[in-house]
């Protein structure tokens, strides 16, 4: 008899438990019982009488609760059980000063005592006692004179309750947790998949543009090529004729070199962008003049304004150094480009070389050279697609200036090797400005250059 009055069933906390181990991962029991499970729970009695409280405390021994705290003035009561927080409260009504009632009362308007077992130990046990005092939160009644058997019955039976309900807190805050770190996970999963969608997505984009322009590549590269392959092979064929007189046959040697000459040229842009879309082309540090460099582009070029009304000439501000360092051979193809670009574009008028430092501090400075001419122009359309490899503003079959649409690419890429971009300015009918910038190194020794 001893040990089942020893023993507390918790079958409800136990089968609750063992229901949510099989769905919540992670959310294991509390280690410990609760105090109100165990014959530790704290037992407090508040009665005017020192022989109930005696009483109640022997027939609670008897059954192995030891932990007991007990006061005969009802002023003390709200105090005593912020202090010592009992496990269940046995509270007579009928005492001076604050009855029973009165302090139900006030310790169902704190939250922290709403679930506190409290049984209403009372020599009234009329109807109406007992409606109000449910209405104000009893949980229990034990009438006078008290039944050991009934009090021991009733205080375990509270208890056990109060146990039940600590269990379910405990596992609502571990499963509130729980909640809160798989919604935690879920949501930065979430954010995770959608940015590997996202990147899947912008590599799906890439994937079909790389595409779209190896198609493109090899389409035009299949066209250029085969112009002038075909007129070699033409014209080659035509010297085979006996009745060729000599004028016709140097015509046609004429037209094999022009055309050979610009399968060469095409040949070696396609090898200089292949090598700048593999980043293998070194860029070499010379000292260098800007100035020769410029003159020798405008000397060589010059020769296609012959006979034309235009001109080509070039001017330098006061501020560019005689020598820098940079990559003569690059800035000179970049030139070339341009202003050959620039001289083809434009039937009259003139072609405008201009040189300047931008910014120059210790050392280092930054060179700007801006080719300007009054030829045809170029629309915005024709502005946003022109450094693409093989671009043309005249793709027509019939155009009149001819050539790769390889040279404004390959020249933005070597732009940006020497530290510097290469930009435009146009207005259809009224001409253009490229502009190209680079850094360069600057000797110590270096002298600034006279104004011409």
């Amino acid at each position: 008899m001893a040990s089942r009055e020893s023993y507390v069933p918790l079958t409800l906390c136990a089968a609750w438990a063992k229901g949510t181990d099989r769905w919540a991962a992670g959310l294991s029991p509390p280690s410990e019982s609760p105090r109100a499970a165990t014959r530790d729970a704290k037992i407090m009695i508040v009665d005017d009488s020192p022989i109930i409280i005696d009483m109640v405390r022997e027939s609670l021994a008897s059954v192995g609760y030891h932990d007991f705290v007990a006061t005969c003035e009802s002023t003390e009561a709200i105090a005593l059980v912020a202090q010592e927080e009992p496990d269940v409260l046995l509270l007579d009504i009928m005492m001076p000063r604050v009855s029973g009632l009165e302090i139900l009362e006030q310790l169902r308007e704190s939250a922290r005592f709403s679930r506190l077992p409290v049984i209403i130990v009372t020599i009234a046990c009329d109807q109406e006692t007992k409606l109000r005092a449910l209405g104000l939160g009893a949980t229990d009644f034990l009438g006078k004179p008290l039944d050991s058997v009934e009090l021991v019955a009733r205080v375990r039976n509270c208890l056990t309750t109060k146990a039940h309900y600590d269990h379910l807190e405990t596992y609502a805050q571990e499963l509130e947790r729980l909640v809160f770190e798989r919604t935690k996970e879920l949501h930065d999963h979430a954010i995770a998949l959608e940015q590997a969608n996202q990147n899947l997505k912008r590599l799906y984009r890439e994937a079909q543009a790389a595409v779209c322009a190896k198609d493109a590549f090899l389409s035009n590269m299949s066209h250029e090529l085969r112009t002038p392959l075909t007129a070699i092979l033409g014209f080659a064929q035509f010297l085979s004729d006996p009745d060729l007189t000599e004028e016709e046959g140097a015509s046609h040697v004429q037209t094999i070199q022009r055309n050979g000459k610009h399968l060469l040229e095409l040949i070696n842009n396609i090898l200089d962008l292949a090598k700048l879309e593999a980043s293998e082309t070194d860029v070499e540090q010379t000292l260098c003049s800007v100035r020769e460099i410029v003159d020798d582009v405008v000397s060589l070029l010059g020769a296609l304004t012959t006979g034309r009304n235009l001109s080509l000439k070039a001017h330098y501000d006061s501020s560019v150094p005689h020598v820098v360092e940079t990559d003569p051979v690059r800035l000179r193809q970049i030139l070339v480009n341009l202003v050959g670009n620039a001289v083809k574009f434009t039937e009259c008028g003139h072609v405008r070389v201009s040189v300047q430092c931008v910014r120059s501090s210790s050392g280092s400075a930054e060179l700007r050279i801006e080719v300007a001419d009054t030829g045809i122009g170029m629309c915005e359309e024709t502005i946003a697609q022109l450094f693409d490899p093989f671009y043309q503003a005249d793709a027509s079959a019939n155009r009149v200036c001819r050539g790769t649409g390889l040279g404004l690419a390959i020249s933005k890429r070597l732009a940006r090797l020497l530290g510097g971009d290469i930009h435009v300015r146009s207005e259809l009918g009224k001409g253009s400005v490229f502009t190209l910038t680079f850094e360069a190194a600057v000797p110590e020794e270096a002298a600034l250059m006279p104004a011409p």
